[in-house]
């Protein structure tokens, strides 16, 4: 039976959508625990405060420190982090092994219904050993992780004091403990969902590669709809060689379409900035913001030019949607064109960054 163009590319982001979940599932179990020990620890400082206040004590940061209260509910919280962490660490691994899977299954499906050649495997060992040394102690994703407790801790104990200096009573200085695990887990969260996705790409990359005299290039392809951020409509559909990755956002869930030689897709495909045209005017300031908007409106700026690129030594080049006093106080004589993407021929690779 064969599939449209539509079916497939709708596909695709569902089978990513869903390994996606499981990633955000996988963190949320590994913090489960940490959410019983800060309601302790929360009803138990409550508890203190209630106590002391009835004793006539003035409740202040040095009753906090005084008490001992402070520091032994920061090591509590930090030991209990650190155990939340090791878990969503080895699931983001895990994770990551499984989108290899998924992406060389994924990409061949979608190769397979351009041509009727062999389509071939990368080597998922040769991957998977890749992810084992970007992944070892002293790497960027383990030192990601391992900076958790620690930050956590200290954002957990400045706000503590100025909960208490500012006259907080107990139950709202309790509820500041219960939500605190919302912010290191999602800190966690979006680690893992940008390495699984980064493990996603690698393994397309490399089906593309190995299949390499039957490719053309690869088309940017977002999941457009209300979540969707304006620099990633930009991107969707924005043709590339072979030679380039998709350098997405932390926590971006646009995934690559390989296009073969003689393909009608691109075609049948389409671009982002023509579909942003045609959403309702309220569709496109959610997505833009007033300030953008207006000056999207007016043509002072296009849709392209909210995408900026970054460089990291460890990550490499990532998008970012740019502001818009930056995107005014670009030269008008500078070549922009990389922004629509390096096209499907080699010879354009290395385009500036922003």
């Amino acid at each position: 039976m064969a599939f449209t163009l539509a079916e497939l590319v709708k596909a695709q982001h569902e089978a990513l959508k869903a390994h996606d979940e499981h990633t955000l599932q996988v963190v949320g179990d590994a913090y489960r625990g940490l959410r019983s020990t800060l309601e302790d620890e929360a009803q138990r400082l409550s508890n203190l405060m209630a106590r002391a206040t009835a004793r006539g004590a003035e409740i202040n940061t040095s009753w906090l420190v005084r008490e001992g209260q402070l520091n032994q509910m920061i090591d509590t919280i930090q030991r209990e982090i650190v155990l939340a962490n090791e878990g969503a660490y080895q699931g983001t691994v895990s994770a990551q092994a499984q989108a290899l899977h998924l992406a060389a299954q994924e990409q061949s499906k979608l190769l397979a219904a351009q041509v009727d050649t062999k389509i071939f495997q990368p080597s998922i060992a040769a991957l998977t050993n890749q992810i084992v040394g970007a992944t070892a102690d002293g790497s960027p994703l383990r030192a990601l992780f391992d900076a958790i407790p620690g930050d956590a801790g200290a954002a957990m104990r400045d706000a503590l004091i100025q909960g208490v200096a500012t006259g907080m009573n107990p139950l709202d200085v309790a509820n500041l403990v219960r939500n605190f695990d919302g912010i290191s887990q999602s800190r966690a969260e979006t680690i893992a969902r940008t390495e699984m996705l980064r493990s996603y790409r690698e393994a397309s990359d490399a089906t593309y590669q190995a299949n390499a005299d039957v490719m053309q290039g690869w088309i940017w392809s977002a999941e457009l709809d209300d979540t969707t951020c304006a620099e990633c409509w930009a991107m969707d559909g924005t043709q590339h060689s072979v030679d380039e990755s998709l350098d997405g956002h932390p926590s971006c869930r646009c995934a690559q379409l390989p296009v073969t030689n003689d393909s009608t897709w691109p075609d049948l495909y389409g671009t982002g900035v023509e579909k942003f045209d045609q959403l309702p005017p309220a569709d496109q300031l959610d997505i833009l913001g007033p300030a953008k908007y207006a000056a999207y409106d007016s043509g002072e700026i296009s849709l392209p030019d909210v995408v900026g690129r970054s460089s990291d030594p460890d990550w490499g080049t990532m998008r970012y949607e740019r502001s818009l006093s930056e995107i005014l106080a670009d030269d008008p004589s500078a070549n922009a064109d990389w922004r629509l993407g390096t096209g499907f021929t080699a010879a354009n690779v290395g385009a500036p960054n922003s």
